[in-house]
């Protein structure tokens, strides 16, 4: 059921009803997953750039190898048009940062933003003062469209020391929109 969520905001209510457990019990088998380094759950990121803020964590997986064999994901068999493909990336991607923080001990913050209409960062961090966001997205191809939450974090936020930062499934580096666009295989 927690691979079901992965990479989703995490509601113990409604894991807990799908189990058919109470919320304390759903709440204790998640904290014993965290302990475990099974699964991360990131924060949501708190300011007041918009008092309607999403603020559960999202869920993730430390090995996306694991998620991948609980998502039914077997040998490989798994293409960009399957419909977890995007969820994989993402997990992949965000596991992959909190574990080379961890690896590297720069004491990183990792959150996430979303407000109540929807509009989301999929990662930012605190780094010397400096807020650093990410969009995850999977696709190969860079399109316009990618850049809007970023865009919007921007505005709304008028942070001025802002780095901007697309990952995705792509092979090239390359600067749009005042965001840096960095292939998943440079992430570091």
């Amino acid at each position: 059921m927690c691979a079901r969520r992965a990479g989703n905001i995490l509601n113990l209510s409604e894991l807990a009803k799908d189990a058919s457990i109470s919320h304390t019990t759903a709440r204790s088998w998640i904290s014993l997953l965290e302990t475990s380094f099974i699964i991360y759950l990131l924060p949501p990121y708190y300011n007041n750039y918009n008092k309607r803020l999403i603020k559960s964590p999202k869920l993730y997986f430390y090995d996306t190898g694991l998620l991948s064999y609980l998502s039914g994901v077997r040998n490989g068999d798994i293409s960009p048009i399957s419909p977890i493909w995007g969820q994989l990336f993402e997990n992949m991607v965000v596991s992959d940062l909190v574990k080379q923080n961890y690896h590297h001990n720069t004491l990183k913050e990792f959150y996430y933003w979303r407000d109540s209409h929807g509009h989301e960062i999929d990662l930012l961090s605190e780094e010397n003062d400096q807020l650093k966001t990410y969009e995850i997205k999977a696709s190969t191809t860079l399109r316009s469209n990618m850049f809007e939450g970023l865009e919007y974090f921007r505005k709304i936020s008028g942070v001025q020391d802002l780095s901007q930062n697309l990952i995705y499934g792509g092979t090239e580096s390359q600067t749009r929109n005042d965001s840096q666009v960095i292939p998943w295989r440079d992430i570091s």
